[in-house]
């Protein structure tokens, strides 16, 4: 048979070599060659493939009609123009014309849904049938993993001098780790995507279209237009199996065609190097259970799965139905066997059923086409997947097979819609079923994360990829902060060690409060600095005013700094540390508000020569600002005036024992911001006790209000070169500031702590900064019987809710039973009733990792793996 080409003729091969098709080198021709006269067409001979004599007749009547068929004209690249803006693709199949849209769908992890959760989707998913009567295609993906936008990213961190400059070896050797393990991620794993494409015969159908859509089946599905790259990936995968590398000026033909492709044999397609096949389900069990479709979208040996839909609106269906209810019960009438009656009686309440439910509930009748993909390097192998594949299915009113002489048209059927498949020479008719059956089948059963910035976290239980960074902005995730809970042994400190240094790698500033010293070796390993909170190795002035107010609050993306906002914050501030030392009643507290007052406006005109209230006092040099033996000195003055003399004497016996004997600790100009130009440091807090606060929680107060403050004003510099065009999003640098074990500093003891905290969370996200907090028991920050408390107490515990609450993920790790009613009474919208029971079993395994629920990404947590590499771990000791 002679080799035939899409656009002209080849040379002539020997007799029996096979036609070899190529889509790519055909469009590359076509640019070339517009000038050009078209060649004569080649004249395909028609000689069969030997086969068995039984059935030569019928292959030779069969391969008649197919070469019958007009190839120059059927035989193009089915998508024959660019994707235009707006994601459109158009297709041309024989001289007809399409129009389509590729969807994104949002699944679910129907194994981890209650009852309830489950019935409430095939619910939506029913109402979702019943109301787009129009022609809509599902594709179920089981392809090898491909995250190439991720590689990128990394790779985009070793780029340019600036970047070299940047980036120390260290991080340089870790990147080049964590862009290997991506490699081995896609080469070692494949995983399950599924998409809808809809249609249209104009642009303007097509929108129509768009829009019916997500009224019908939005709030459940998604629906999110693909981006073109998401599209050229998609068809590639189908048409190629593998992605390649291309270029810019590439045409849509020559990123996403097969290179050669071959549809002349009767039940096989040849495609660049290996054979291919299109198994159709050509019966449906009349049996109908829950997740029956995923039997044909997640089979094993499927590389792909196409599920058409369209309403065959020409049929009455009511009327038929009527008409068989008539027969069954004459039928049941004239009586017979037993069995027979039984069988009569059941058809009967059955179509019954189905007519009132076409009368009264809007039920459908669809016609469903499912085309499954199968691959294999020859054809033994081939032939192999599909008979196992149909000893599988066969059976129990359900069969599959393979159409023979079809190759072109189940092929082409993945770019266009069950009606315009209709309207070509050769078609099939699909298998009839009730919107309610094909709810019952609902099949987007997959979950998985893919930000494109982020790295490799581990594998959801429906066996997708997790690509984290909690840096993604969405219109669903607005914030970077995270709180992660595990018990002993849960792979908590894993879990927050692989985000400290996911982040280090990508040139983010990392700073770690660390209680149990469990990150003393990873700052070694990853070149930070490892300071005690002591003062020995930088001291943060607490006198000194920092910005941590903006002009927009909470409710507003203006990060403008609010100077005397700041100011009256700090006076606030500075009030609560000193009630660390000595007790201060509510009057009190307005007599020492208005000698801090009095001293600032002292310090500033009187020594500095500001006109108050003139001047930024939150933009001095550090040697500008008053420190405790200024404030000593200005008590013992005899200047305080209008207070109460003996909360003077109080504050002054207080300043002079600071003075005196926390002189190494507290006394003299901030010297740590110095140090904190490193982009990675870890504080050693293990001399803060849970219970008492004291010298070590001022320490911990005032260098987290340094933290804040530095994060706030490197935030202020990178949205202005982000929002004068200097930078992209993805190039903002961010700050990632963590406390593990951060119990100890946050729970009802330690009001102070908490309102900080609070406060900093309420506007981080505008300063690109984001907190996480790790704990083992999550009661020992809100205990049971926290809505007992009163007092500061329950105020403390009520910031802690609000603390959790507004981290924008949650990482939920093995729990213990004392746990539960904790998690219960104050987080029950993050679980269903299965999953408390579930968290005290969850497990940690070197071959899969630790087992926990990821919520904050979307509508439902992701009940997930995280894996670290034995690589990670030798690096993450102390702890695993």
């Amino acid at each position: 048979m002679k080799t035939y080409n899409f656009m002209e003729e080849p040379a002539r091969e020997a007799p029996e070599k096979k036609s070899v098709f190529s889509f790519s080198r055909m469009a590359r021709k076509k640019k070339a060659k517009k000038t050009k006269t078209q060649p004569k067409k080649a004249k395909v001979e028609t000689k069969p493939v030997p086969q068995k004599k039984d059935s030569l007749s019928k292959i030779k009547q069969d391969f008649d009609k197919y070469f019958k068929i007009k190839k120059s004209d059927l035989l193009t690249y089915p998508l024959d123009r660019p994707i235009d803006s707006e994601g459109r693709l158009h297709t041309t199949i024989d001289g007809k014309e399409e129009f389509s849209y590729l969807l994104s769908v949002k699944g679910y992890d129907l194994a981890g849904q209650s009852v309830e959760e489950y019935k409430a989707i095939k619910a939506k998913y029913w109402a979702f049938q019943k109301n787009y009567t129009y022609a809509f295609k599902e594709l179920y993906m089981n392809f090898p993993e491909n995250n190439s936008k991720n590689q990128n990213y990394l790779l985009s961190k070793f780029s340019g001098e600036e970047g070299m400059r940047r980036l120390s070896q260290i991080k340089d050797n870790y990147l080049k780790e964590e862009i290997r393990k991506l490699k081995v991620v896609e080469e070692e794993f494949r995983s399950k995507r599924s998409f809808i494409a809809i249609y249209g015969k104009t642009e303007e159908e097509l929108d129509h279209r768009l829009r019916q859509v997500r009224e019908a089946g939005g709030a459940l599905l998604g629906l999110q237009k693909l981006e073109q790259d998401e599209v050229e990936l998609l068809f590639e995968l189908l048409n190629r199996g593998e992605s390649q590398k291309k270029t810019g000026h590439q045409t849509l033909a020559e990123k996403t065609a097969p290179e050669d492709i071959c549809f002349d044999y009767a039940t096989h397609i040849p495609v660049n190097g290996h054979e291919e096949a299109i198994v159709v389900v050509t019966t449906l069990s009349t049996t109908v259970k829950n997740g029956w479709l995923q039997t044909f979208t997640h089979h094993k040996y499927a590389d792909a799965a196409t599920v058409d839909y369209r309403t065959k609106d020409e049929i009455d269906y009511p009327k038929i139905i009527s008409d068989s209810i008539e027969v069954y019960e004459k039928k049941y009438k004239k009586g017979g066997k037993t069995t027979n009656k039984d069988y009569f009686q059941q058809q009967y309440q059955i179509l019954r059923q189905k007519n009132y439910d076409i009368a009264n509930e809007g039920e459908v009748i669809k016609e469903v086409t499912i085309r499954l993909l199968v691959s294999a390097p020859d054809l033994k192998h081939l032939n192999d997947k599909i008979e196992t594949i149909a000893r599988n299915m066969n059976g129990k009113g359900t069969k599959v097979q393979v159409y023979q002489n079809m190759a072109f048209y189940d092929w082409s059927s993945r770019f266009v819609s069950s009606d315009f498949q209709k309207e070509l020479r050769t078609s099939r008719e699909g298998v009839e079923r009730s919107a309610l059956a094909l709810a019952l089948g609902f099949a987007h059963n997959q979950t998985y994360l893919s930000d494109p910035t982020g790295q490799y976290f581990g594998r959801t239980k429906t066996q997708c990829s997790v690509y984290l960074d909690t840096f993604t902005k969405t219109e669903e995730r607005l914030s970077y902060d995270i709180f992660i809970s595990g018990m002993k042994g849960s792979g908590k400190s894993t879990f927050l060690k692989k985000l400290v240094l996911s982040n280090f790698i990508v040139g983010r500033f990392v700073y770690v409060f660390d209680k149990a010293r469990e990150f003393k070796e990873l700052s070694r390993v990853l070149g930070g600095d490892y300071l005690p909170l002591d003062g020995t190795k930088g001291l943060v002035n607490m006198l000194q005013v920092l910005p941590l107010q903006s002009l927009g609050g909470d409710e507003s993306d203006d990060v403008t700094k609010d100077i005397w906002g700041s100011y009256n914050l700090h006076i606030s501030k500075t009030i609560n540390r000193f009630k660390n030392w000595i007790d201060l009643t509510k009057d009190d507290v307005l007599d020492v508000n208005s000698i801090l007052d009095d001293f600032y406006q002292d310090y500033f005109i009187r020594i500095k020569g500001y006109q108050w209230k003139k001047f930024d006092i939150t933009g001095l040099a550090n040697q500008d600002y008053p420190t405790f033996d200024d404030f000593y000195a200005y008590l013992m003055s005899g200047k305080v005036k209008d207070v109460d003399p003996k909360t003077t004497q109080r504050l002054t016996k207080m300043a002079k024992n600071v003075v005196t004997r926390k002189r190494s600790t507290f006394v003299g100009h901030t010297t740590m911001d110095n140090l904190l130009t490193s982009q990675f440091i870890t504080f050693d807090i293990s001399n803060i006790t849970t219970e008492a606060t004291g010298d070590a929680d001022i320490l911990f107060d005032v260098t987290l209000s340094l933290l804040f403050s530095m994060a706030q004003n490197r935030g202020r510099k990178e949205k202005n070169r982000y929002e004068t065009g200097q930078k992209t999003f993805d190039e903002i640098v961010r700050t990632l500031i963590v406390v593990d074990e951060c119990h100890n500093v946050l729970n009802p003891y330690k009001l102070q702590a908490t309102e900080m905290f609070l406060e900093a969370l309420r506007e981080n996200r505008k300063f690109y900064y984001g907190v996480a907090l790790a704990t083992q028991l999550i009661e020992t920050m809100i205990p049971d019987n926290a809505a007992q408390m009163s007092g500061k107490a329950g105020l403390a515990v009520q910031n802690l809710k609000a603390i959790i609450g507004l981290c924008q993920y949650k990482a939920w790790m093995r729990q213990s039973n004392t746990s539960i009613q904790t998690i219960k009474n104050n987080f029950s919208g993050y679980f269903k009733e299965s999953d408390y029971q579930a968290l005290q079993n969850f497990k940690v395994d070197k071959k899969v990792g630790s087992e926990l629920i990821l919520s904050g990404t979307g509508e439902r947590g992701l009940e997930m793996y995280h894996y670290a590499t034995p690589h990670e771990l030798s690096i993450f000791q102390g702890g695993a």
